[in-house]
């Protein structure tokens, strides 16, 4: 051995374990014996990977059952531990994935070595030194000699046996003495990664152009190398066992040693079953033969030395190579390139798929391979395969040469067959052979394995086994084990070939003649034959000779007498196949019946001569009667037994022979078994269930199941099969006698099943069954008798439903498709019935109006209605259908969906069986065809509602049955059973479901559907038990739930899975995925972007959408046009039809609606374009939506998908665009549409903005932005071109401060045509030309900013174009422009279009609203402002919809009108009030005319002040009131009642104007309300009351307001001041009381005196009253005291206490409160309207910012930051649809939904920072910007110099490698010369 770079071992890394012996590994995967591989002194073996461990830590499970041990190397999994000496590890076999487990054997009461899946205890092992110089504890190297000493048998260690059991192998065993091995390093921890290329690899070599893998094989005879095309879509699905290939990294420092690889590593691929390298030969001449790929043994062959290169530019050498990527390879030594080429090796093939694969010297990057990693447990199947194969090859060897086998190669053998037995039915090895015998697949076999069986030989090598071991049958001695041998092997042969196509044609073309010699040998050889034919009808018609035939009825004829019945069952197998008649053995076996009618039993029948009547007495059989041998069944009598079951054989093969209507052999059988007796039979309970069965079959194939009724695939046609049957030799008297026995006998015994359950699971119940449906066709059961049975069999469905008993209920399903056509039928027949009386009630007339209602009310309301079979009006038999549609059986799911749309269809089902009517009379035939057409007027408009009604039903059945808990799911049962039909590519169920979720999402946004008379119509006699149903669905909600039944995942599945075959799948996906996606659904976008990168075969999906768009390009180019209609192509037979994707049954039941359903199909999917260009068009449609609303990650996907290999998509459709455009005009050319969805797209893919998309259009170079210009300048008007064109362009300039990228292509010319286009939409009146124009504004406004030309043309245009004029003026005035800050601090210009209900606000409202604006602490009012933008936005709402109503809008309009004139008639009133009243006292009426014209002076004074319109109404109220009345209080009624009116008016304004919902908020309505009733009461009860409203002259005069908020703005600190006022006079009023109390009197009259502070109480309100009203305080109150008085003092200091602390101090106090609080108002004000006046509202901007500047600051604050142009965008953001908002658009509205204000531009503006940007730029910075950007660019290229430099050192040190590998490989090769020559 080589020596080894040393280095520690640790936990995860994979060594070799090898001594002197040899290597470690196990003998075979059959048995997981532990074994020595032997080699060669300096070699090791050839499959090294078979010797390969792991070192595992040990986990610790238990010592003992209650206590666990942990291990801290298990806990850390990302740690990497050392291995000490001492350790305990496991050792898990790579290969095998088992570890090495050391057992007590005790059968053989011995311990083994073996391999185990169980890492337990037994798998430990203590690493332990062999030499002494190593202690415990230290660090294993590898290398090293160690001892591994089992853990569980103390003292015992893992040793190899010196001599060779077998050869190259020798046992492994354990024993007490010490043995040495080596651990030699493989692969570390750290270099075994997932997801990189690395040694022991396992990949299969993927050609991306050619699609298809690099495989060894044979080919023609011959071995050899080549490119193996799968034909499978998608092709990497195609897994050959033949194109797998082992990766060895060279390690030149040891043989044993693998690495991870990289880009600079050394590479050999070795074929994993050949074990041979991929190589070139070196003696190729490039220029003569290009061939030269082989492989070769040798591991020291320096052509199968191979370097990997990256088809992308690799920057790094040392980069590691992830699994997936793409390489070119090349050969080391000799520098050739290899190549695909279109040279086929199998030409003569029907298929060719082998492409030769050559060598170049040439590097092309399309020759690039993907490296795909394999399975593991493909790995393992592999390797299983390949040993089994090996191991029965050399018992085939040993057969062939000695002729025998001895005991223990007999029972090796056996082994292995067990074995392989139990790999392909997937179960353990625990089954002993005669369990494995009767082991069968019931469900879908593995594939896989059936392939590799046949891949790998095991299929050949059991053939050559069965033709050796057939000889040994006439040894008497093994004779019983040679027979079980050859039954092991043909189970196997049975299983590998079960359900596989490929496996039934290579055994049957290759071994079919003789498994045909073996029939007979009791090997199980017939079963075998049978099954491989009987599923397929092209081997059975092909291999099915008269020998065959002949060599089963000589059987028959041998078991007769041990009335052994089985090879019955063979030749009836041999009559069908797939249940379907197989004409030319039916037609070798009658030949061949009737000179082998000994093989059958005699049947005879004794009738009476009075009667037919017959029993079991006079029924012989062979010349035995039924009742004797009843009896002895009966009694367990062996011989009766047998003779019943050998009967029964019999009677199943003769119904086989009457299978397909086989007329020979019904005429001949026909009169052997009649009618009579066979009814009796059938009917006959004392029969074994089995044998009525087979009696039962016998009677529906011979009598009831004849071709004529199918014919026409419905009940309708019924009547033909009499017509047919007259003359045949059925008596059909006797016929209709036994009909009443036999469907008496059906109705009982469908009943008893529903009472008992267990009799469902028998064959008897299945054939009675199917003996009424067929019967039922045959026209046995009248309408009544259908109507009663159709309940009973609808319960027999519910009981199956959980059951497993699919075959009946496929049965059932096939009898409910039979009752819908009976339905279909009975409603025909009385709609007929109707229609001719309506026709015969208007005289034969037909009156088309009113003829036509009646036929729609006979069609949708009373036809519908005449059958309620199931009692619930149809709920009962729809529930049951969904419950079905959960089970397990596809076909049952499928069965049921196609009844649930025949539910739903019934009534198209009718109309389309009314159309087919033909009546012979020409009078009558006229009227109905007259009929027909009328009534094929609505007939798509009834499809449409149908379908709509049943996905609505489905949708809400799903809701209700998920919310109650129950387990129906069909939305979730319809999306994974279309996934199924996908697959098997059946296109009219999974169109059809397909269909019905698409219909599901467009019914939440057509609101025309629900409105259909049809639609109301059919939800009258269909189920609607649930609240919702056929009501409102909201589309998120209805994607949301579509989502999370993995809709998205189907969408994806399907796109990716698409070939040309099936391109309407591909079609109908991306429009259910468009559906999904639909306004921008955010969830849908990240769900279905996740499913796309997490596909496999991701490239593949980007790659058929790439093809795609390449053929609409192509067929552009070439202008050729495909086929018009998309689905005239579809239902051809190169694109298998509908039913021929069915089966025959199938398509027999569905072929009368589906046609039906078909022609529907065809007019709503007829396209104007061709196939390709629908095709590029939904998929551009698809890609526009998911990178809707600016989704960032998926518009950078569609440019870069971080592969090795992207598809630019942006550039592909950029592409698809210039050869719309460069090809011709889109108005011209059939590609419009394409053309518009195509600038969608690309415009969808740039806004938000992504800046790398808008960089790769804008660089790429195209002339795309030629055309569009020439386009929009265009003098045709082509809105749609124009409009999508426009739209491009803005997105492509968003976030950019002009059109650059245009200048190019414009010109002053150009520009001038452009502006022409401004007029043309204002003038014309096409909906959204106007719109159109504005953007031609816009535009054109944009580039005039930047260009002085552009500038001049405009202005011209404006002011001397007078056509023109209007129009640019009356744009400009509604364009609006803001700057907003983006998310990077930017600021951002957007110019946009005034929404047109920002026209309704009036001047008042906006000077209003920009004055009650709060200023906030940066100095801005944007917030309040923001936050009352959105209360008048709803009031403009409001005032838009009541709009229409003209008398409510103008009441709206005058509220300030109405308030004014209440007031005015207020005032008058009181004036009335204040000189005349009290008006009682006015007793004559002259008083009041003299007085007239003094007091209407004074009533008049206050219209002065008021508005012409109030002045006018005032007049006009007070003369009416003078004219009308002489009383003074009659006239304050009729002011009174006239002020009513104006207030109520001002109150419904108030609610008109701002809208009902906000006026309910409003204390203004509040204060109104209470104003109103204050009108009222002081009108009609006390007029005085009405004085109370003098005071709203407060409200509305600010100056008098301002006084009173001086009041009450600071009232908290005049009411505390007045409160210590009052404490204050309280302890004055105590003092008073105690001290002065004499001195308080009152003055009354005649001079008297009162006392008035005897109590406190008097005492304070004394000092209340008078001190604070007089100026002096209460001593100017009190009594003046004498000086001589002793209180004189105390009453001084008493007095001037109070007055200085009460009025001089308190007092001022609060005026001093009051006055400061009016002055700061006053200041308040003259400081908001300076701010008002200098400030900007938006930024908060002085106006001395602005000074010397060169904008000026009112420039800036009409131009830049007006205030109503923000409110105008936020207006514009509302009323805009959400899909079509620009990316700027788009973070602004999220940012007003958060309510985040950020991007409110604060303190700054763009016009100052660019004036301020442009003066700071210097000379100095610009030499330094010049200076930086030079070493920038030194730096980038020593950079690139140094990534050079070691590329090259790279490719150096590789070829430094090659070289070593060169001499190593010469060293080798003289050595093994050598030793050659010594053994010679």
């Amino acid at each position: 051995m080589e020596s080894e770079v040393k280095s520690n071992l640790y936990y995860g890394d994979i060594v070799s374990i090898h001594s002197q012996q040899g290597f470690l590994t196990n003998a075979s995967l059959l048995n997981d014996t532990a074994a020595v591989i032997r080699v060669s002194e300096n070699k090791i073996p050839l499959k090294f990977r078979e010797c390969l461990f792991k070192i595992c830590p040990i986990k610790r499970i238990s010592f003992s059952s209650s206590e666990d041990i942990e291990d801290k190397s298990c806990n850390s999994q990302n740690a990497r531990n050392s291995i000490n000496y001492g350790s305990l590890v496991r050792l898990l076999h790579i290969k095998t994935d088992k570890f090495i487990n050391v057992y007590f054997n005790n059968e053989k009461d011995a311990i083994e070595v073996c391999f185990n899946v169980h890492g337990d205890r037994n798998s430990w092992f203590y690493i332990m030194p062999f030499y002494k110089l190593r202690s415990i504890g230290e660090k294993v190297v590898a290398g090293d000699s160690i001892i591994l000493k089992h853990a569980a048998f103390n003292q015992m260690n893992l040793c190899a046996n010196e001599g060779a059991e077998e050869k190259n192998l020798s046992k492994v065993n354990v024993s007490n003495s010490n043995f040495s091995w080596k651990m030699s390093l493989y692969l570390s921890c750290e270099e075994n990664q997932k997801g990189f290329l690395k040694s022991g690899d396992i990949i299969r070599l993927y050609h991306i152009e050619q699609q298809s893998f690099l495989t060894y094989d044979n080919v023609n005879g011959q071995n050899c190398v080549f490119l193996r095309n799968t034909h499978r879509i998608p092709p990497t699905t195609a897994k050959s066992s033949k194109a797998l290939w082992e990766v060895e990294v060279i390690n030149l420092s040891n043989q044993m040693s693998g690495s991870i690889g990289n880009w600079n590593s050394i590479y050999k691929f070795k074929h994993l079953y050949a074990d041979r390298y991929l190589s070139v030969n070196p003696k190729i001449d490039i220029n003569t033969n290009m061939k030269g790929i082989s492989t070769t043994t040798d591991l020291c062959d320096l052509t199968s030395i191979f370097e990997l290169h990256s088809p992308t530019s690799i920057t790094d050498l040392d980069t590691l190579i992830p699994h997936k990527s793409y390489i070119l390879l090349r050969n080391t030594e000799t520098k050739l390139w290899l190549h695909a080429s279109n040279s086929l090796l199998d030409h003569n093939n029907q298929q060719p798929c082998c492409y030769e694969i050559i060598c170049s010297n040439m590097k092309d990057d399309k020759e690039a391979f993907a490296i795909i990693p394999v399975d593991i447990d493909e790995v393992y199947d592999f390797d299983f395969s390949n040993e089994a194969c090996d191991l029965l090859t050399k018992v085939s060897k040993n057969l062939l040469v000695r002729g025998q086998l001895n005991d223990i190669q007999r029972h090796s053998l056996e082994y292995i067959l067990n074995n392989l037995i139990s790999f392909i039915v997937d179960k353990d090895g625990t089954h002993s052979s005669n369990e494995l015998l009767k082991i069968t697949i019931t469900e879908n076999p593995n594939r896989k394995r059936q392939k590799l069986f046949r891949e790998s030989g095991i299929i050949s090598q059991i053939f050559c086994i069965i033709e050796c071991a057939a000889d040994l049958l006439c040894d008497v001695n093994y004779r019983n084990f040679n027979k079980k041998i050859l039954k092991l092997c043909y189970r196997i042969v049975k299983l590998s070939q079960q359900n596989y196509r490929k496996n039934q044609e290579f055994i049957a073309c290759d071994y079919f003649n003789l498994m045909q010699q073996h029939i007979g040998w009791d090997i199980s050889a017939e079963d075998t034959i049978t099954v491989l034919l009987n599923s397929n009808q092209k081997l059975l018609e092909k291999f099915v000779t008269q020998k065959e035939i002949d060599t089963f009825f000589t059987l028959l004829k041998i078991n007769k007498k041990n009335f052994d019945g089985k090879y019955f069952d063979y030749l009836s197998a041999l009559c069908a196949s797939n249940n379907k008649a197989i004409i030319k053995t039916q037609k070798m076996i009658f030949r061949c019946l009737p000179f082998k009618s000994s093989v059958l039993l005699a049947v005879e029948v004794i009738y009476s001569k009075d009667s037919n009547q017959i029993n079991d007495s006079k029924i012989l059989i062979e010349k035995k009667s039924l009742k004797d041998l009843l009896k002895g069944w009966q009694k367990n009598q062996q011989n009766d037994i047998l003779l019943l079951n050998y009967l029964q054989h019999q009677i199943d093969f003769l119904s086989h022979m009457c299978l397909g209507r086989n007329e020979d052999a019904a005429n001949v059988l026909s009169k052997k078994y009649s009618i009579i007796l066979l009814v009796y039979l059938v009917i006959n309970n004392n029969l074994p269930d089995e044998l009525r069965a087979s009696f039962c079959k016998l009677f529906t194939n011979l009598y009831i199941d004849r071709e004529s009724f199918e014919s026409g695939g419905s009940i309708l046609n019924q009547s033909t099969w009499f017509e047919s049957f007259v003359n045949s030799t059925v008596d059909l008297n006797l016929m209709s006698k036994s009909h009443v026995k036999i469907t008496q006998f059906t109705k009982d015994y469908l009943e008893q099943l529903l009472k008992d359950n267990f009799m469902m699971d028998t064959k008897f119940t299945f054939e009675v069954v199917n003996l009424f449906h067929k019967s039922m066709m045959f026209g046995f059961y009248e309408s009544n008798d259908l109507i009663h049975i159709f309940p009973i069999f609808l319960d027999i469905l519910n009981i199956l439903i959980d059951s497993k008993l699919s075959q009946l209920k496929l049965k059932l399903l096939e009898i409910f498709h039979s009752f819908f056509d009976f339905f279909t039928n009975h409603r025909l027949r009385f709609t007929m019935q109707h229609i001719d009386k309506e026709i015969q009630k208007n005289g034969n007339k037909i009156k088309n109006e009113e003829l036509l209602k009646k036929i729609d009310k006979i069609f949708c309301i009373q036809a519908p209605k005449i059958l309620n079979v199931d009692g619930k009006n149809g709920t009962k038999v729809l529930k049951t259908f969904l419950q079905l549609t959960k089970s397990k059986s596809s076909k049952v799911v499928s069965e049921s969906f196609l009844l649930i749309y025949r539910y739903f269809n019934q009534l198209s089902e009718l109309e389309n069986a009314f159309y087919k009517i033909e009546i012979s009379q020409e009078s009558v035939s006229k009227k109905v065809s007259k009929i027909q057409y009328m009534i094929s007027q609505k007939r798509e408009e009834r499809i449409n509602a149908e379908n709509y009604l049943m996905a609505i039903y489905l949708f809400e059945t799903n809701n209700y049955e998920e919310k109650t808990n129950h387990s129906i799911d069909v939305i979730g049962h319809a999306i994974d059973h279309v996934k199924f039909l996908v697959e098997q590519n059946e296109k009219y169920l999974s169109l059809r479901l397909l269909n019905t979720l698409k219909d599901l999402l467009n019914y939440s946004e057509d609101n025309k559907i629900k409105n259909m008379t049809c639609f109301k119509d059919l939800k009258n006699y269909n189920p609607s038990e649930y609240s919702r149903i056929c009501g409102d669905l909201n589309l998120s909600e209805v994607q949301n739930f579509l989502l999370a039944k993995h809709a998205a995942e189907l969408v994806i599945k399907m796109i990716a899975n698409s070939s040309d075959s099936s391109y309407i799948f591909l079609i109908e996906a991306l429009e259910f995925g468009q559906g999904l996606l639909k306004n921008g659904c955010q969830k849908s976008q990240e769900i279905i972007l996740k499913n796309i990168m997490s596909l496999e075969s991701q490239m593949d999906f980007f790659k058929l959408i790439v093809q795609k768009i390449e053929e609409s390009k192509w067929e552009i180019k070439s202008d050729k046009i495909g086929d018009k209609n998309l689905v005239d192509s579809l239902f051809t037979s190169n694109h298998h039809s509908f039913i021929k994707n069915s089966s025959s049954e199938e398509s027999t039941i569905h072929s009368v609606y589906e046609n039906d359903w078909r022609s529907f199909y065809n007019k709503q999917h007829s396209y104007k374009e061709s196939i390709s260009a629908v095709i590029a068009k939904n998929i551009l449609k698809f890609l526009q939506l998911l990178c809707e609303n600016h989704y960032t990650e998926a518009q950078n996907y569609m440019r870069d998908q971080k592969n090795k290999v992207n598809f630019n998509l942006v550039v592909e459709i950029l592409s698809l665009l210039e050869i719309i455009l460069g090809e011709s005009f889109p108005y011209e050319s059939e590609y419009d549409s394409l053309f518009f969805i195509a600038l969608e797209a690309l415009a969808e893919f740039c806004q938000g903005p992504c800046i790398e998309n808008q960089i790769a259009i804008i660089n790429h170079e195209s002339h795309v932005f030629t055309h569009i210009i020439a386009l929009l300048a265009s003098e045709k008007w082509e809105q749609n071109i124009f409009k999508n064109s426009l739209k491009f362009l803005f997105a492509l300039k968003e976030s950019r401060d002009t059109f650059d990228f245009l200048n190019e292509v414009l010109n002053d010319e150009i520009f001038n045509k452009l502006l022409s286009n401004i007029s043309y939409g204002y003038h014309s009146s096409k909906e959204g030309s106007s719109e159109v124009s504005h953007d031609f504004y816009i535009l054109c406004n944009q580039l005039a900013k930047h260009n002085s030309s552009y500038r001049t043309s405009l202005i011209e245009l404006k002011n001397y174009n007078r056509k023109q004029k209007n129009a640019i003026l009356f744009y400009e005035k509604n364009t609006s422009q803001i700057e907003i800050v983006k998310t990077n601090g930017n600021l951002e210009e957007i110019v946009f279009p005034v929404p047109e209900i920002c026209h309704q606000l009036k001047k008042n409202e906006k000077i209003k609203l920009f004055k009650s604006c709060e200023r906030d602490e940066q100095g801005s009012k944007i917030l309040d402002f923001f936050n009352k933008s959105e209360e008048l936005y709803e009031r403009l709402v409001w005032e838009k919809g009541i709009s229409k109503y003209s008398v409510l809008l103008n009441i709206a309009k005058n509220k300030a009108l109405y308030s004014a004139t209440a007031f005015i008639m207020i005032t008058i009133i009181n004036i009335l009030l204040a000189l005349l009243y009290p008006f009682d006292s006015i007793r004559s009426s002259n008083y009041f005319n003299e007085n007239a014209s003094f007091t209407m002076f004074f009533g008049i004074i206050p219209v002065f002040f008021c508005s012409k319109t109030e002045f006018n109404l005032s007049i006009v109220f007070t003369l009416i009131s003078i004219l009308f009345t002489n009383s003074l209080t009659h006239m304050v009624e009729i002011l009174g009642i006239f002020t009513i009116v104006m207030k109520a008016l001002e109150i419904i304004s108030i609610l008109f104007y701002n809208g009902l919902k906000a006026s309910s908020k409003n204390k203004e309505i509040q204060f109104q309300l209470i104003y109103l009733l204050i009108i009222i009461a002081g009108t009609f009860w006390n007029p005085l009351i009405l004085s109370i409203l003098l005071l709203e002259i407060v409200h509305r005069e600010e100056t008098l307001l301002n006084v009173v908020q001086s009041v009450t703005r600071n009232g908290r600190s005049i009411i505390f001041t007045s409160i210590i006022m009052l404490i204050l006079i309280y302890l004055f009023s105590i003092i008073g009381l105690v001290f002065f109390n004499n001195d308080f009197l009152l003055s009354a009259v005649e001079n008297k005196t009162e006392r008035a502070c005897d109590s406190l109480f008097a005492c304070i309100i004394t000092t209340l009253n008078y001190g604070l009203r007089n100026g002096g305080g209460i001593g100017d109150f009190l009594r003046i005291p004498m000086l001589s008085e002793s209180s004189y003092l105390m009453r001084v200091l008493y007095d001037l206490l109070f007055f200085f602390i009460i009025i001089i101090i308190v007092l001022n106090l609060i005026f001093g409160v009051i006055i400061d609080t009016f002055a700061d108002l006053r200041t308040e004000k003259q400081q908001k309207e300076e701010i008002l006046k200098n400030t900007c509202f938006i930024c908060g901007l002085h106006r001395s910012v602005f000074c010397n500047k060169t904008i000026s600051f009112e420039n800036h604050i009409e131009n830049e930051h007006n205030m109503w142009h923000y409110f105008n965008f936020i207006i514009h953001l509302k009323t805009k649809d959400s899909t079509e908002l620009t990316g700027p658009e788009s973070y602004v509205s999220q940012m007003i939904k958060s309510k985040n204000l950020n991007w409110f531009p604060k303190q700054r503006t763009s016009s100052l920072n660019r004036e301020e940007e442009n003066k700071g730029e210097n000379i100095d910075f610009q030499q330094s910007k010049r200076l930086l950007e030079d070493i920038q660019t030194m730096f980038n290229n020593l950079s690139m110099q140094l990534i050079e430099f070691k590329n090259q050192l790279s490719e150096q040190r590789r070829i430094k490698r090659f070289d070593m590998f060169r001499a190593r490989s010469s060293t080798l090769r003289n050595n093994n010369n050598v030793q050659s020559s010594d053994q010679f």
